[in-house]
């Protein structure tokens, strides 16, 4: 008001201004004026009265009213409306005299008064001012009363969270005010989301209203360890109070646990884990750990989550690593940790994991003998149990093998050497004996024990076996030597054996045989291919010592001599029963152009005539019938020629019965198309159909009673008998040329005949 106020205004107000405006009433002001100085004692009542505030969130309207209900002003009188806000009478120590942060309405004219602008839900307190006589110096001042705006309702405080699973309990009250309305206008609701911006969650929003206004709202069926944001919206007719939005999480399972590390041993394997930084919104000293396992045989890890077969293993909490027991050795197992708290289980993925063991079977790949020495060479193990492959130890274990010797796995061998690196693949044993058989096997071990090869068998190298007696048979000129070779090869290959045949003339003067080397000796290698050796060149009716040795890379072994006398010589020959027997006959080549004849006299022995060959001869290789080929040989009492060549053979069978014990002279004669055969002047013959001719040399000796049976090959289906002849043969001539039978070159299984 003017001229109230300033630095000259000196106003005595009591010390109330934390009190109640109505204690303001009856209290003596003292007022002064900057021109002069009044003073009387006023009393606050006045004769205008407020009957009703009405109020809104922005407005309030006030009803008020003269003494003596008059609602028109004394024409004496100015009424004035004074209000300011609860907050700013206090904070200006405002008492019962002038406001200087208040704001007025005046003049008071007519009820009712609306003041506008006001904020909502505000405390706010009025008084009526009167102006005496239109004098600004005698006012009265009424008591301060008191009203509060409309506005929105009032939030209730949460009290308590109880979070199970996947429920959550919240537990609410202690609501208030409705904002000036009664609370049957108010309204609760809890709006719920799991958006990151629950401002705009839009439908991701889920809103309940609630019946009561306090108590507790139960929000079921929630994602686990899932965060959620709600807030509180209340309602009333002047709108919405909304609260703060906050967070709370549910409950779960906990984090997957991962296995950091397994120390397997033979029987136990020692698990660590790091321990889960996550609970599922429960405490971390809450949560179980189990291990879970099972034998495993497949290279890949199991897929199931359930594990009906799985052995489970209980572990200290606290600790983050546990020792399962009672494993089986080298045998694979998955395993996994479990996780637990109230909300269930988690799991970790499989792992793999092997117990130690034995190192695989180690095998032998091969051995070495010599005589005294063995080498022994095996695959080194690619498996050591678990343990690295450089932490075996080799062992070779051997022992003489005695027959009836059980050879099974056990420690019935003494050690002899040990390797201790992986890598070596072979050792030498010294010192055994010669032509000896062992068992050997390696042993291979680590930590957890041996394991074991198969025994295997070796011999050692040494000397050939002992030489089987031969049989000899002497001819005139020469010595027939049957034999066997030795069993035993003393370690070697049978090709390596070198077989000898020593002779010489025995010396009457000395009845002592030479039982090592045979320095006077002559020596001849006998082929491995024939157990038949023709000893030739040696003189008629001599007495001779033969004897057989065998030699391998050791030495030689010596078989027992042997004597035999050469025949005398003879000019024909006679062939044993055998059949094997025969004469070569000493030739000299000779061109032979278009004819061919063979002259000889013969006489079978004993009671029937056999067959047998009596003549032979041909122009290709010695051992091998080929080119062009002529035999003489007696079949079922006949004598029958055959001419062979490679474009076709000739056969002629003579009509005369051969009977035995009869000489017989007999003629074959190849002559252009023509093979005739004569026995004592009957003759037979066969024609070819065109010339057969003689376009080599004969250039080889022909055979006289027989071939040898490797000697002797078929040419054609012909060509069968093996068998030499049974009898005498003599007086051999090929194209008038006799043949010397006196002095053959070699002749075998023959004797003297009767003239």
């Amino acid at each position: 008001m003017p001229g109230w106020g300033g630095p000259n205004c000196d106003i005595i107000l009591p010390s109330h201004s934390k009190l109640l405006p109505s204690n303001y009433r009856n209290e003596k002001l003292i007022l002064t004026n900057q021109k002069k100085r009044v003073t009387r004692e006023l009393t606050t009542n006045t004769n205008v009265k407020l009957s009703a505030i009405e109020t809104t969130s922005k407005t309030a309207t006030i009803w008020w009213q003269y003494s003596g209900n008059s609602a028109s002003p004394d024409s004496n009188r100015q009424t004035l409306i004074q209000y300011t806000t609860e907050e700013n009478f206090r904070n200006a120590n405002i008492g019962s005299g002038t406001c200087g942060t208040c704001q007025q309405i005046a003049p008071l004219t007519r009820s009712p008064v609306v003041i506008l602008s006001l904020e909502g839900h505000t405390k706010y307190v009025l008084r009526v001012l009167v102006i005496l006589n239109n004098n600004e110096e005698s006012i009265l001042y009424g008591d301060w009363q008191h009203f509060t705006t409309k506005g929105h309702p009032d939030l209730p405080l949460v009290s308590g969270m109880i979070i199970e699973n996947n429920n959550a309990k919240i537990s609410y009250g202690n609501i208030t005010h409705n904002g000036g309305y009664d609370f049957r206008d108010y309204f609760l609701y809890l709006q719920l989301t799991l958006a990151s911006d629950p401002e705009n969650c839009g439908q991701n929003c889920k809103i309940v209203k609630l019946p009561d206004l306090k108590g507790n709202v139960l929000i079921e069926n929630l994602k686990e360890n899932t965060t959620y944001r709600y807030r509180f919206i209340a309602e009333n007719p002047v709108g919405e109070s909304n609260s703060k939005w906050q967070t709370f999480a549910t409950k779960g399972k906990p984090d997957k646990a991962s296995i950091s590390q397994i120390v397997t041993a033979p029987n136990t394997a020692t698990i660590s884990w790091n321990p889960v930084t996550f609970n599922g919104n429960y405490k971390l000293r809450e949560v179980e750990y189990r291990l879970e396992y099972q034998k495993w045989d497949s290279k890949s890890l199991p897929k199931n989550v359930a594990c009906g077969d799985c052995l489970q293993s209980a572990v200290n909490p606290a600790d983050h690593s546990h020792m399962i027991v009672g494993l089986n050795t080298n045998t694979t197992y998955s395993v996994r940790l479990i996780a637990i708290n109230k909300a269930g289980s988690s799991y970790s993925e499989w792992q793999l994991m092997t117990t130690k063991g034995v190192p695989e079977r180690p095998q032998i790949r091969n051995f070495i003998t010599t005589v005294r020495v063995a080498t022994v060479s095996w695959r080194p193990i690619t498996k050591n149990g678990g343990y690295p492959l450089n932490d075996v130890t080799y062992y070779v274990e051997y022992q003489i093998y005695v027959r009836g010797t059980n050879i099974g796995a056990g420690n019935v061998c003494r050690s002899y050497q040990s390797i201790r690196t992986s890598n070596n693949e072979l050792i030498s044993i010294p010192n055994l004996r010669q032509n000896t058989t062992y068992m050997v096997r390696i042993v291979a071990e680590n930590k957890a024990g041996r394991s074991f090869s198969d025994f295997t068998y070796m011999a050692t190298k040494g000397l050939p076996g002992n030489l089987l007696p031969f049989e000899v048979n002497p001819g005139v000129f020469t010595v027939n030597v049957t034999w066997k070779p030795v069993a035993y090869t003393g370690g070697y290959d049978k090709a390596l054996i070198t077989y000898v045949v020593e002779y010489a003339e025995r010396n009457s003067s000395s009845d002592t045989l030479i039982t090592g080397p045979c320095n006077v000796c002559y020596k001849r290698t006998i082929p491995l291919d024939s157990q038949n050796y023709h000893l030739t060149s040696l003189k008629s009716n001599t007495a001779y010592i033969l004897r057989l040795t065998a030699t391998n890379a050791v030495g030689t072994v010596y078989g027992q001599w042997s004597e035999t006398i050469t025949k005398g010589d003879a000019y024909s020959a006679a062939f044993n029963s055998s059949g094997q027997g025969y004469v070569k006959i000493r030739h000299t080549p000779q061109r032979i152009e278009s004819t061919y004849i063979v002259s000889l006299r013969f006489k079978p022995a004993g009671t029937t005539v056999k067959d047998g060959l009596i003549f032979f001869l041909n122009n290709g290789y010695e051992e091998i019938i080929e080119q062009t080929s002529l035999l003489l040989y007696l079949h079922e009492k006949k004598l029958e020629a055959l001419f062979v060549q490679r474009d076709g053979s000739l056969q002629v069978k003579s009509s005369v019965d051969v009977e035995p014990e009869n000489w017989y002279h007999a003629t074959a004669n190849v002559s252009r198309e023509t093979l005739t055969v004569t026995v004592n002047g009957r003759t037979q013959s066969a024609n070819l159909g065109r010339t057969l001719t003689f376009n080599e040399f004969f250039n080889y000796a022909p055979y006289i009673g027989g071939v040898f049976d490797y000697t002797f090959l078929p040419v054609s289906a012909s060509i069968k008998v093996v068998r030499g002849f049974h009898g005498c043969i003599k007086r051999v001539s090929v194209n008038s040329v006799k043949q010397d039978m006196e002095n053959p070159a070699q002749q075998l299984y023959s004797w003297r005949c009767a003239p």
